[in-house]
């Protein structure tokens, strides 16, 4: 293919974290929670709800009778973080 570079696929390489809170916040519908390890790990995720499903609904993100997606986080008892999507 290109340059002397040989291609292989390799089984049971772990991805790379960058990116994970993506796949967490597609899984995730109104009124799901997940509980995270710290602020910027809430940060990351209420982020991530926000980008994934407001790119998932563009049909009608600017429909003024729809509402975009939303998030909210709490810091818990424990110090823990729980983020919620809202819709």
């Amino acid at each position: 293919m290109g340059d002397g570079i040989i291609y292989e696929v390799e089984k049971n390489v772990p991805y790379p974290r960058k990116g994970a809170w993506r796949f967490i916040a597609a899984e995730m519908t109104p009124g799901d929670s997940v509980l995270v390890a710290d602020e910027t790990e809430a940060t990351a995720l209420t982020h991530a709800i926000t980008t994934y499903w407001n790119k998932q609904n563009a049909s009608w993100a600017n429909d003024v009778t729809r509402r975009k997606a939303q998030s909210i986080k709490r810091k818990q008892e424990n110090g823990t973080y729980r983020v919620w999507r809202v819709t």
